[in-house]
């Protein structure tokens, strides 16, 4: 690997292998990013629905009007 690294900074540069090396980090990250923004927006979905199912239980207990804080 270290050979791979000297022998490819020794035919084309330093610039250019550095670009090659950024550009691969920078790609893996925007993979990674969108797993954990699936992860999150699946996580959004539930806490919404949680949230939708509490109201409606509130408003089932206290009637609609309690449930929106008027009387």
């Amino acid at each position: 690997m270290m050979d791979d690294l000297i022998t490819a900074v020794s035919a084309v540069g330093f610039p250019i292998v550095a670009y090659g090396a950024m550009f691969w980090y920078m790609v893996n990250m925007q993979r990674q990013h969108s797993a954990e923004i699936s992860a999150l927006k699946d996580a959004l979905t539930g806490n919404t629905l949680a949230l939708s199912e509490l109201k409606d239980m509130l408003q089932y207990m206290f009637g609609d009007t309690k449930a929106h804080g008027t009387e």
